[in-house]
């Protein structure tokens, strides 16, 4: 299994909302940003 890589992205400007910073992970296989989802149940 592939470990998750997490990103923060740092959103600076925004003309009509909340400046801050948001947590992503990105998938390898895809090229692609992603949601972190988080498990409310642990094993």
């Amino acid at each position: 299994m592939e470990v998750a890589e997490s990103h923060e992205i740092i959103v600076a400007k925004h003309r009509n909302g909340p400046v801050g910073t948001v947590n992503l992970h990105y998938d390898n296989r895809y090229s692609k940003f992603g949601n972190i989802v988080k498990n409310s149940q642990q094993c």
